[in-house]
């Protein structure tokens, strides 16, 4: 995670902390041979702190098709709502293919 992404798709500054008004939050993402046809999906989502594991409310999301599969990088984006981030916990949660590969905790100071 960071505030931008370099030409490879991964953070030219790598964060887990960002203010209320930041611009954007990006996602830097590798992959290794998936299928063709597969779909990565990025959840943002608001981390409920009195029950972490319950499902939070999803405030962006992002879905992307990889046609042809196989190896690369991808970014994703959670472009700042009008007013600013909500303060808070937080997670983006990464889908292949509707299942969960990956999650990525971060806060909104």
């Amino acid at each position: 995670l960071g505030l931008e992404l370099g030409a490879d798709n991964q953070p030219v500054e790598k964060s887990d902390s960002f203010g209320p008004d930041s611009a954007g939050i990006q996602l830097g993402l590798r992959f290794v041979d998936l299928p063709p046809s597969s779909v990565v999906e990025v959840r943002w989502t608001a981390i409920d702190e009195e029950d972490p594991e319950a499902e939070g409310v999803v405030w962006h999301t992002t879905r992307t098709g990889v046609g042809t599969g196989g190896s690369g990088t991808m970014g994703a984006s959670w472009d700042a709502p009008a007013g600013g981030y909500e303060p808070g916990a937080y997670a983006a949660i990464v889908l292949l293919n509707d299942e969960e590969a990956a999650r990525i905790e971060f806060t909104i100071e």
